[in-house]
């Protein structure tokens, strides 16, 4: 495995050869929360026909999360087994914009990830609180199950949003994310060479 620090210089000189697009645009026309999830190792020119979301001057973005999970560790057991009940449990804050979720992932129909959530408070995003809860209890449909969620693992990397709509039919936001570490409940952190993923989302199969 190459060691070599990455160099974000080459995502963001990338970046800003792309079309811009706001927020408003891309949730109007990409939200997909409910998608397919993919992930891929790319050559950067693949991409040169897409847009990029841009606030104000910023095209990269962090990305704070944390992840739950009960104390006999449900969530990573059912995800590694495939289970039709398995979920995710995380709150989000997107940093620069100043917003924080707590945002949950089940399994959708035909193998879909449908994400649902609700506003949160960023000094909060350790803690469900009540109304976090009770929309896990909700969601899920398993009640006392939000009460058994602790705190299993940190995660902060930088996020650049791309839109295809070069098919109509065939809507794809993909995600490059750079700078990534991961902190479990133990305190270790997990920081790998390289860490840069690529995430495409889609309506479709």
């Amino acid at each position: 495995m190459d060691d070599t620090p990455f160099d974000n210089t080459l995502v963001a000189a990338f970046l800003q050869q792309l079309e811009p697009i706001s927020l408003e645009y891309l949730e109007h026309h990409a939200g997909l929360l409910a998608r397919f999830d993919r992930k891929y190792l790319v050559s950067l020119t693949l991409a040169a026909a897409m847009s990029s979301w841009k606030f104000g001057d910023q095209r990269e973005f962090g990305y704070r999360s944390m992840y739950f999970d009960t104390p006999e560790h449900d969530a990573f057991h059912l995800a590694q087994t495939g289970r039709y009940r398995r979920f995710k449990v995380r709150t989000r804050e997107y940093v620069e914009q100043g917003e924080c979720f707590i945002e949950i992932k089940t399994p959708g129909k035909r193998g879909q990830i449908a994400k649902t959530r609700i506003p949160h408070t960023s000094s909060c995003r350790d803690l469900l609180g009540p109304a976090g809860l009770a929309f896990v209890d909700t969601t899920l449909e398993r009640p006392g199950l939000g009460a058994r969620l602790i705190p299993a693992i940190a995660t902060l990397y930088r996020r650049s949003t791309l839109l295809d709509e070069t098919s109509l039919s065939r809507i794809c936001k993909p995600t490059v994310g750079t700078a990534c570490s991961a902190t479990i409940s133990t305190g270790n952190q997990l920081t790998p060479p390289n860490a840069t993923h690529v995430t495409a989302y889609t309506l479709r199969r």
